[in-house]
């Protein structure tokens, strides 16, 4: 059989498509990934606006329809930090359910970890069993302290790439200033975890802000999950990409991301709070998953863990 998820953003919206095999191994069929900014300007408004809501409803029915193509069925959808603040969420909720048929979850920061833990540890190789996930998503950033695959704490925080760029960037221009202040902020936002106990964990790191840091490491030309998957950032090499990216102006950023410009205007914002965090709790290392929440809820639906 094959089955789909969708994950709707802040940022964007996932797609994978996957075959379940009689032997209930889950291989991937097809992904994609359409950056439709769902939370741009939500966090002054606390609305999601008409124009975002018809990119993101025209993104999930193009992957229904390729999902569909594809043979798979069911097809899950999840929502996650956006839509749960949003005091108009109901109305995508609706929208989504009229025109495509497809009903939407919105979960919980809670859930949205658990099911990130999940996705993001498949055919990863560990070397530890304590594990410390961050998941730096558009409008929240999920860290997860774990201990053999199962959740000691998590907690969502509102620290996304989106919701930080319009904070600090504006007109998106990085200036030395603004960077500090953000740097601050997140300074002061890792207090919620300083009694966590991070010691002998391995760092595990999830979203696009990392994959994209994982791409521009490798020097790839073309993005290959094979390779992004379990490769390792060094903390020296993070904070290297944070000084060259908040140097570059937008234009050059495009040129620099070009397997994903569209998230140009947002790494920086990305890329500081991965390297905050790593600095506060003294990570040398991160290694990367790509995969995450819509692994976990094919996994988690499909009762596979």
């Amino acid at each position: 059989m094959r089955a789909a998820a969708i994950d709707i953003g802040t940022n964007s919206v996932l797609l994978t498509v996957a075959e379940l095999s009689l032997s209930k191994k889950l291989k991937p069929v097809y992904e994609a990934q359409k950056i439709t900014r769902l939370g741009k300007g939500t966090n002054r408004t606390k609305r999601i606006s008409q124009a975002s809501i018809k990119r993101t409803l025209s993104a999930v029915r193009n992957f229904q329809n390729q999902a569909v193509k594809m043979g798979a069925s069911p097809i899950w959808v999840v929502g996650t930090s956006v839509l749960r603040e949003a005091k108009n969420s109901g109305e995508l909720i609706r929208r989504l359910k009229t025109e495509t048929g497809l009903k939407l979850e919105i979960i919980s920061g809670r859930e949205e970890a658990r099911l990130g833990l999940i996705g993001a540890l498949i055919d990863l190789k560990l070397s530890k069993p304590k594990i410390t996930l961050v998941d730096i998503g558009g409008g929240s950033t999920e860290v997860t302290l774990a201990k053999s695959r199962g959740i000691i704490k998590s907690n969502s925080l509102n620290l996304g790439a989106v919701r930080l760029t319009e904070q600090f960037f504006q007109n998106k221009v990085v200036t030395e200033a603004a960077l500090e202040a953000l740097l601050e902020k997140l300074r002061e936002s890792w207090r919620k975890l300083v009694d966590w106990n991070f010691r002998d964990s391995q760092l595990v790191g999830i979203g696009g802000t990392i994959t994209t840091l994982a791409a521009l490491s490798l020097s790839l030309k073309r993005y290959d999950s094979q390779k992004v998957h379990g490769q390792v950032l060094s903390a020296a090499g993070v904070k290297d990409f944070l000084l060259q990216l908040s140097a570059l102006t937008l234009a050059q950023r495009k040129k620099l991301l070009r397997l994903d410009p569209a998230r140009a205007d947002i790494i920086v914002a990305g890329t500081a709070i991965l390297f905050s965090f790593m600095q506060k709790f003294g990570f040398r290392q991160v290694k990367v998953s790509d995969k995450g929440v819509r692994w976990g809820l094919l996994y988690s639906k499909l009762e596979l863990n």
